[in-house]
């Protein structure tokens, strides 16, 4: 049972001295998108394309083979037409609380504490994919929180943690008991009010309480949890150990052949970010199973001798692409899909992605004319300026600059605040302006609109940017016209 006031206590200590942070506005942002049932595909995307290392994450996650691509992802906006708005707003949300808690890992130990906690995370994915188990991804998210406590009291109570972690590996106490004892609260309870402090979506607090859909579900979560403590020194190890985890996974499994050495090798090779995070080849896991199975050595020492160079940055903290380098994949992108049919909306929505990340403005907007051709109206926005359908201009006035750009059928950058009084490009306080048309057999048919918030003029190589992917708009609505035809 709780011991509320302790519990209440050591959650107050950590939030007072800055060891339990509130979310960063981009994983806040995608917990209010879990519960907005109208959330759609370029609102999620938008959300992620703030951050890089979150873009990179996602993009990198996506390509791993639990989702079998059948092509390389190369974009958000592919990425979550390909694997689904559900699984990636999931990833989202634990790649984002992930790379957050990365920025605690500043020596070996805490590091040790956050890799173990990924591993217990895709572990857990990993069986439940073997098992066919429903929404995987929660699973990820659910077990590295299960384990994000040790490194929150690890980073705050760094010797009584210590003394924690003597009593789990040398007095072999259960968890629980040892944080009873040390800290007078429940471990279990601490992982589920953190996880109210934030916010987090129902479904993944119920697998941090332990409320899994079924008993297999409960069994495969906490044999991942178990196998990823082991290899990382938060429990002792040892042959015995590693034959009755496997035990149970066979039983759980309903897979006699099964072999827990071979899966966590095919786990960690499966999942391009255990190599992109922690710098671990499947050498390295190997012989890291080899040493919990040996169970003389601490694999907790070879994982932190193994990950000394990555603990310098936080997991995520990835260089930004070259904008030059990536329009030229954009682009390249953008060909592949319109030669391949093309699916207009999937066209636009990687187009508005190239314009994001490679010119990382404020806002990047596609407009189209109503039915009536009466006024031009936003349809996908990437950005924080506001929603695509605030965007409106009345086509019948000749002296809106707008109306101007779309009848000469030339680019042209605008100061909105005074080109554009009163229009939504102020209201969202955006100031310098880039507008295309999207011509189509010499009508303009829509219009892409970037703003940034300060005056600084779009440089001249940001344009050519821009009128580029603007013209593959074109090229493919040319294409999808002469098909319909």
């Amino acid at each position: 049972m709780r011991d509320e006031p302790k519990l209440t206590g050591v959650l107050f200590e950590l939030r007072n001295k800055g060891h339990l942070p509130a979310l960063d506005t981009n994983v806040a942002s995608v917990c209010t998108l879990t519960d907005a049932p109208l959330t759609g595909t370029a609102e999620l995307t938008s959300v992620i394309l703030r951050d890089p290392a979150l873009t990179a994450n996602i993009i990198s996650t996506a390509n791993s083979a639990f989702y079998h691509p059948a092509e390389p992802v190369t974009t958000v906006s592919t990425a979550v037409l390909n694997i689904g708005f559900e699984c990636v707003r999931t990833l989202a949300l634990g790649l984002g609380i992930f790379q957050q808690a990365g920025q605690m890992a500043k020596n070996r130990n805490l590091y040790r504490l956050l890799t173990c906690s990924y591993f217990s995370g895709l572990f857990a994915m990993s069986l439940a994919h073997q098992a066919g188990q429903k929404n995987t991804e929660e699973l990820l998210v659910a077990g590295m929180l299960s384990q994000l406590p040790r490194l929150l009291l690890a980073h705050a109570y760094p010797d009584r943690y210590a003394v924690l972690e003597r009593r789990v590996i040398a007095e072999k106490l259960p968890l629980e008991r040892a944080c009873q004892e040390v800290f007078g609260t429940s471990y279990h309870g601490l992982a589920d009010e953190i996880a109210q402090f934030w916010g987090l979506p129902a479904s993944v607090t119920r697998h941090v309480r332990g409320e899994m859909g079924n008993a297999t579900q409960a069994t495969l979560f906490k044999q991942a949890g178990q196998i990823a403590d082991m290899m990382f020194g938060n429990q002792p190890g040892g042959a015995a150990a590693l034959a009755a985890a496997e035990r149970e996974l066979q039983k759980a499994l309903h897979d006699s052949e099964f072999k827990l050495g071979e899966f966590i090798g095919q786990a960690c090779a499966s999942d391009p970010n255990v190599t992109r995070f922690f710098r671990l080849s499947p050498k390295d896991v190997a012989m890291m199973v080899s040493i919990v199975e040996w169970g003389k050595v601490s694999s907790a020492e070879v994982a932190a001798s193994l990950a000394v160079g990555a603990s310098d940055e936080s997991p995520g903290e990835q260089v930004i692409a070259d904008p030059s380098v990536l329009i030229g994949q954009y682009l390249t992108e953008l060909i592949r899909l319109i030669h391949r049919g093309p699916d207009i909306n999937r066209v636009l929505l990687t187009g508005l992605e190239a314009i994001f990340r490679c010119v990382r403005p404020e806002c990047a907007l596609l407009a189209f004319p109503n039915a009536a051709k009466s006024r031009l109206q936003g349809r996908f926005l990437l950005g924080s300026s506001g929603r695509a359908g605030e965007f409106v201009v009345e086509l019948q006035d000749s002296k809106s600059p707008i109306v101007r750009c779309l009848n000469s059928q030339q680019s042209v950058q605008l100061h909105a605040r005074r080109d554009l009084p009163g229009s939504f490009l102020t209201r969202a306080n955006l100031d310098a302006v880039f507008l295309a048309p999207i011509v189509v057999a010499r009508n303009a048919i829509g219009l892409c609109v970037v703003g940034r918030s300060n005056a600084t003029p779009f440089a001249e190589t940001e344009s050519l940017w821009i009128d580029a992917v603007v013209s593959h708009f074109s090229l493919a609505f040319e294409r999808s016209k002469s098909k319909s035809d």
